[in-house]
């Protein structure tokens, strides 16, 4: 029985040391994760095509981020604009069966008149029990029924599906009313910082008609937040660049001269840092 003791006084030892030690190696792999997604976030706001790659993958597989089709499309996105893979590349890296893939191939299917292979895939993703089966439903009969489609989105909404919650946001802009798509453009900002752009573009567009330099500045004022997290269109980085020229021209704003020619790469002015 002493033996026995011993040996099980042993085993719960080495068991609280390899479970504190996974614990203590996840913590600092997660912590290792966020430095990462930090340099090439930076990166990414040079233009370089290595961050906004390396984004998109962690964007997919959830590193040091929230794991975000939405973020993941951006971001490989940017990097296509940069000089880099087309978007159907880029998505080739991962399995025929990964939903990121399966959604974005799908639609690509839709786009292609290929609805019996967008079909499969949706069902596909509906056995995964994933919202964005919900979307992509929604996606299929955006042509022939508003009706069903609106009421889709609604419900990939509920579900928690960023895509259904964007595209319901930009059916909104089309058929509703300013200040609600205004309030659901700010309600992705969380989950998504690309709506950034949207909610600044809406600003810009506003100010240009009124000459409300309040507008222009809260347009401003979104740009650099898309900005800081590497999710700066090229169109809007043009119009944060005018803002400063403009601005610095009338002697409102002094421009940063680095910061100013870091915005004329992203916006593909300066082929400097790019590739």
């Amino acid at each position: 029985m002493m033996e026995r003791e011993r040996m099980m006084y042993w085993i719960r030892k080495i068991s609280i040391f390899v479970c504190f030690f996974a614990f203590t190696a996840d913590v600092m792999a997660q912590g290792n994760w966020e430095d990462s997604v930090k340099i090439y976030t930076e990166k990414a706001r040079w233009g370089e095509l290595v961050g906004y790659e390396k984004l998109a993958g962690y964007y997919h597989d959830g590193l040091g981020v929230k794991p975000s089709f939405v973020n993941m499309l951006m971001m490989y996105f940017q990097a296509n604009e940069k000089g880099g893979l087309p978007m159907e590349e880029y998505m080739c890296r991962y399995d025929v069966d990964d939903p990121d893939r399966l959604l974005f191939d799908a639609m690509r299917d839709l786009d292609r008149g290929r609805r019996d292979d967008a079909l499969l895939k949706q069902e596909k993703l509906r056995m995964m029990e994933l919202p964005s089966s919900i979307t992509l439903q929604a996606v299929m009969v955006t042509n022939h029924d508003r009706g069903r489609y609106e009421q889709l989105l609604r419900d990939a909404l509920k579900k928690g599906c960023v895509l259904g919650r964007l595209l319901y946001a930009m059916f909104v802009e089309k058929h509703g009313s300013q200040e609600e798509y205004e309030k659901l453009i700010k309600g992705l900002i969380e989950d998504t910082p690309m709506a950034y752009n949207l909610l600044g573009k809406l600003y810009w567009d506003q100010a240009e008609d009124t000459g409300d330099k309040a507008l222009l500045e809260s347009a401003k004022v979104c740009f650099e937040k898309a900005d800081e997290r590497a999710f700066l269109t090229k169109q809007n980085a043009k119009r944060l660049l005018r803002y400063y020229e403009n601005g610095e021209g009338k002697g409102e704003t002094k421009g940063d001269p680095m910061g100013l020619k870091r915005l004329r790469i992203v916006a593909c002015m300066d082929t400097e840092a790019g590739q």
